[in-house]
């Protein structure tokens, strides 16, 4: 009677040696490289840990309708100041000059957190005065709040200079967040909650712009408006004020932390890993080779093949 093969299993040979021997040296010596070798390979490739992480995220920004606003120009005058803080406008009360100002903040997607500040200013002016130069600081709250949890207060320093006289100046440009250090991974961060510009001082070095500009450049997150496209126009007609148009967009920020011990952890392990796999084909490959081939002494011995016997034998 004819037989049907229905089932096939390879021989397994195991190979055995003292433990004082040169087969266990080779033995220990390939695990010792599948532990050593994935480490060192992760890390000469500058790939092992993580010292820096970064991601997106759109922050929360108020205005908080502060505003400090000098010009520069000729005729009768060679500066005019004026700001939201009646301190300042005491010290400046020889310069002071009020003029119109209107802000909103816009909520575009309904996400309940504003993604841009339009700021309109119109500072009156006689037929003969005109204006050169402008600078402009508006103060924010800025708040993000995804790995650490900042809040701060943080500033727009924004100056133009025109080529010429102007009647008025548009700008549209984005709030950028700049890190001189990354963030810790976890924690609150409110050291630069404090004001940046004392508006209750009665010292006018504390209104001084390149002073409030240094101190605040100390710091080690700060913003700036950046990406500025500015639209000078001169000629402006009789009993026309000087127009200023600004508009600061809130966009999503790159934020950098320093990643903690078991995020750090995990991503060397995952390098680790990767390497460690190929290694095992790769060392599975070199045992057989050398043990299959005899080029160290072993005593190779056959598997019991007994339980493939017939059932009933």
């Amino acid at each position: 009677m004819g037989v049907y093969g229905v089932h096939s299993e390879p021989v397994r040979y195991t190979y055995h040696a003292p433990i004082f021997s040169f087969a266990v040296v080779v033995q220990l010596l390939i695990f010792g490289l599948l532990v050593v070798l994935p480490y060192i390979i992760a890390y000469a490739s500058a790939g092992m840990w993580l010292y820096e992480r970064c991601y997106f995220q759109q922050p929360t920004v108020l205005f908080k309708h502060e505003a400090y606003v000098t010009m520069q120009g000729s005729g009768s005058f060679s500066q005019l100041a004026w700001s939201t803080s009646p301190e300042f406008n005491r010290i400046v009360q020889k310069n002071l000059r009020v003029p119109t100002l209107r802000s909103y903040e816009q909520d575009s997607n309904n996400d309940g957190v504003n993604e841009w500040l339009q700021l309109d200013l119109e500072m009156p002016l006689s037929d003969t005065e005109t204006v050169d130069q402008l600078s402009i600081a508006l103060i924010f709250d800025y708040q993000l709040q995804y790995m650490s949890d900042v809040a701060m207060e943080s500033m727009v320093l924004f100056q133009f200079s025109g080529s010429g006289s102007g009647s008025s100046l548009s700008t549209d440009g984005d709030l950028v967040l700049t890190q001189t250090e990354p963030l810790p991974w976890r924690g609150d961060r409110k050291e630069y909650t404090v004001p940046i510009i004392d508006k209750t001082s009665v010292h006018a070095s504390s209104y001084d712009f390149s002073t409030i500009a240094n101190e605040y450049m100390n710091r080690n997150e700060t913003t700036s408006y950046e990406h500025v496209l500015p639209v000078w126009r001169a000629d402006r007609a009789a009993g026309q004020p000087f127009k200023l148009s600004m508009r600061v967009r809130y966009r999503p920020q790159q934020i950098c932390y320093r990643p903690g011990f078991w995020q750090e952890l995990k991503f060397g392990w995952v390098q680790y890993v990767a390497i460690l796999i190929p290694l095992l084909f790769l060392a599975r490959y070199i045992r057989w080779f050398v043990f299959g081939n005899q080029l160290v002494e072993t005593i190779v011995r056959q598997d019991d093949l007994s339980r493939f016997k017939a059932h009933g034998e």
